[in-house]
């Protein structure tokens, strides 16, 4: 259930401007093939106050 509401809202991490990542912008991990450096952060969430209401009223944050 997470997953599907985190999609939603699912960028790339070069369509959000690097100073807004840690403000509301999170980096996301979500798997797939392993990576030798760097590891699996290529995407970043929208983890901002309106956003993690969103999740919580629609049940997906515990």
């Amino acid at each position: 259930m997470l997953l599907s509401i985190l999609l939603i809202r699912l960028k790339k991490s070069w369509e959000v401007s690097l100073k807004n990542i840690g403000e509301n912008w999170r980096f996301y991990e979500n798997g797939g093939d392993a990576r030798l450096w760097y590891g699996n952060i290529i995407d970043v969430v929208d983890w901002g106050e309106n956003s993690v209401s969103y999740y919580k009223d629609k049940g997906g944050l515990t």
